[in-house]
C-alpha cells in the first residue's frame, strides 16, 4: 500500500458517498413505529450535517455536533450552539466525532480540521485544500470554547475522526486518521492513538505504520478492564482495514486482518461484551452486487477474544439497506440497533437511496426499523442511543431542510420508538 493523508481524506469522502444470515432466515418486513423528526438543520447558525452520535443528559437534552457547531436540543425542541470559530467542521465530513460530558456537564470533543496548518495538513489533487490538523477541544457548561490542543501532523498526528474516551483521572484518549511517523507506506503519516493529559500535554501511544499493524485509524477507542484500547483502522493489514489492540505499555496487535470479500471491509469501530468478544460494522465487503457501488454491501461481525471472525449479518443493498458507517448499540434482550448510510426504497430527492435504522436480534434476523425518505433525513453515518424507555435517537447528515441545502438537505435530528 502507497497513500499518503491527502489520498486518504479524498477515499474517505469518497466512501461516505458510497443476504446472507448466519441463522438463516430472511429480513422482517418493517414493523409499525414511531419516527418523528426532533430538529431540521437550517445551515444558518445551526450548522448543518450533524454526523456524530448523540449524547444524552438526566433531564433527556441531547447533544452533538453539526459541521460549525455543539449544539444542546432541550426537551423542549429548542436548539443552543456554541459556534466552533474557524469553521473547525468544513462540509461535507466524512466521519463525525461524539462528544463526551464529565460529571460537572463540561463537554469535551475533537475537531477533524482546523488550527495549524502545515503542509502534511493539506489534501492534494485538483481540488486539494488546507483544511488544518484539527484539534481536541471543551466547552463548559457557560459556553465557552477552550482549544485543549492543536495537532501539527508530524509527529503528533492530524485529523482526528472519531470521538474521545476519558479515564477516571481526566485524561483523553483518541485516534487521528494521518500524521505520526512518517513511513514508507505513508508520507506524511499513517495516524496514531494518542493520550491527552489534564494539563493539555499529548503523548502518543502508538503510530501505525500502514502495513501488518494497519493504517489510518477512524473509530473511537474501547477500553477493557486490564486497560487495554481496542479499535480498527480503516486500511492496512492485509488492505481492507484492521482490528486492533494496544496495550498500556504501548505494544499494538492487529488481532483480525479483513481481505474484503465476505468477511467485510473497512471497519467502524467495535464495542466489547464481559466475555472478552468485539462486535462491529464493516462499510464494505460480504455480498457484492450492483447497488453496492462495487465496494460490498457491508457486514456486521463478531471477533471472538481469539481473534475468530464470525459474520453475523451481510447487507443486500435492498431492501435491507447497506453501507453501515458507525457502530450498534444493545438492549437487554440482546438485540442490536444500528444504521446503513444507504438502502431502502429510495429518496424523495436525487436518485440515491436515504439509508435505514435497522435492529438485528441474536438469532441474525434482521428487522428495518426506519426508512428515511428524504423530507425525515438521510444518509444517517452516526451510530445511536437508547433511552431507558427504549427509544431510540440519532442523526442524519442529510435530508430535512432542502432549501438551505439544495440536492442534500441540511440533516435532522430523530427520535424512533419501537
Amino acid at each position: 500500500m502507497k497513500c499518503d493523508a491527502s489520498t486518504y481524506a479524498r477515499r474517505s469522502i469518497s466512501l461516505g458517498l458510497t443476504v446472507f444470515l448466519f441463522m438463516c432466515g430472511v429480513t422482517a418486513a418493517v414493523r409499525a413505529q414511531t419516527f418523528t423528526v426532533l430538529y431540521a438543520f437550517s445551515d444558518n447558525d445551526d450548522g448543518a450535517g450533524p454526523t456524530g452520535e448523540l449524547i444524552r443528559d438526566h433531564q433527556g437534552n441531547l447533544y452533538g455536533t453539526s459541521n460549525k457547531a455543539v449544539f444542546q436540543l432541550d426537551v423542549q425542541g429548542n436548539l443552543h450552539t456554541v459556534r466552533l470559530p474557524g469553521n473547525h467542521f468544513p462540509f461535507p465530513s466524512p466521519s463525525g466525532n461524539r462528544l463526551i460530558r464529565d460529571f460537572a456537564g463540561n463537554l469535551y470533543g475533537s475537531t477533524r480540521y482546523g488550527y495549524n496548518h502545515p503542509p502534511q495538513c493539506k489534501t492534494s489533487g485538483q481540488f486539494g485544500r488546507d483544511y488544518g490538523c484539527g484539534t481536541v477541544f471543551k466547552v463548559d457548561r457557560a459556553g465557552q470554547l477552550t482549544v485543549l490542543y492543536a495537532f501539527n501532523g508530524i509527529p503528533d498526528g492530524a485529523w482526528p475522526a472519531a470521538g474521545l474516551v476519558r479515564d477516571a483521572d481526566g485524561n483523553l484518549y483518541g485516534t487521528t486518521l494521518a500524521g505520526g511517523r512518517s513511513s514508507v507506506h505513508c508520507t506524511n503519516g499513517c495516524g496514531t492513538v494518542f493520550k491527552l493529559d489534564a494539563t493539555g500535554k499529548e503523548t502518543i501511544l502508538y503510530s501505525f505504520t500502514g502495513g501488518s499493524d494497519g493504517a489510518f485509524p477512524n473509530s473511537e477507542l474501547v477500553a477493557d478492564p486490564r486497560g487495554n484500547l481496542y479499535g480498527t483502522t480503516s486500511e492496512g493489514g492485509r488492505g481492507e482495514g484492521t482490528v486492533f489492540r494496544l496495550t498500556p505499555s504501548g505494544k499494538e496487535t492487529a488481532l483480525y486482518n479483513f481481505i474484503g470479500g465476505t468477511d467485510g471491509a473497512y471497519p467502524n469501530g467495535v464495542a466489547q461484551d464481559g466475555q472478552g468478544n468485539l462486535y462491529g460494522t464493516t462499510s464494505g465487503g460480504g455480498n457484492y452486487e450492483d447497488d453496492c457501488l462495487n465496494l460490498g454491501c457491508g457486514t456486521v461481525f463478531k471477533l471472538s477474544s481469539t481473534g475468530k471472525e464470525r459474520v453475523l449479518y451481510r447487507f443486500h443493498s435492498a431492501p435491507d439497506g447497506f453501507g453501515p458507517t458507525a457502530g450498534l448499540i444493545w438492549d437487554v434482550a440482546g438485540n442490536a440497533y444500528g444504521t446503513t448510510y444507504f438502502g431502502g426504497p429510495g429518496c424523495s430527492f436525487g436518485n440515491f437511496s436515504c439509508g435505514t435504522v435497522f435492529q438485528l436480534d441474536n438469532t441474525g434476523r434482521e428487522t428495518i426499523l426506519h426508512n428515511f425518505v428524504g423530507t425525515d433525513g438521510s444518509t444517517p453515518q452516526a451510530g445511536l442511543i437508547r433511552d431507558n424507555a427504549g427509544n431510540l435517537y440519532g442523526t442524519t447528515s442529510g435530508g430535512g431542510n432542502y432549501d438551505a441545502c439544495p440536492l442534500v438537505g441540511c440533516g435532522t435530528v430523530f427520535k424512533l420508538t419501537p
